[in-house]
């Protein structure tokens, strides 16, 4: 029952870990090639998105990482029985 709960939040949290780093792909974009420097806001607006999208795509990916290494060694300790 844990081996298919940890194979259900494993796709639980894979998707929007997923979906934040595809929406903070543009922000990084404009962040490192839109730089203009007489209007500098856009550039720390586009910094600030690409922190908050960023922060909370790596904790996803963090609880996702999480969760797969549990999945592998129940599954490990499922097989070596």
């Amino acid at each position: 029952m844990i081996y298919l709960k940890n194979k259900i939040n494993i796709i639980i949290t894979i998707i929007p870990a997923i979906a934040f780093t595809i929406i903070s792909l543009p922000y990084w974009y404009g962040y490192f090639f839109l730089s203009d420097p007489f209007f500098p806001e856009i550039k720390y607006s586009h910094l600030l998105r690409v922190e908050l999208y960023g922060t909370i795509s790596l904790l996803f990916w963090f609880v996702t990482f999480f969760y797969y290494s549990k999945y592998k060694m129940q599954k490990n300790k499922k097989d070596n029985l």
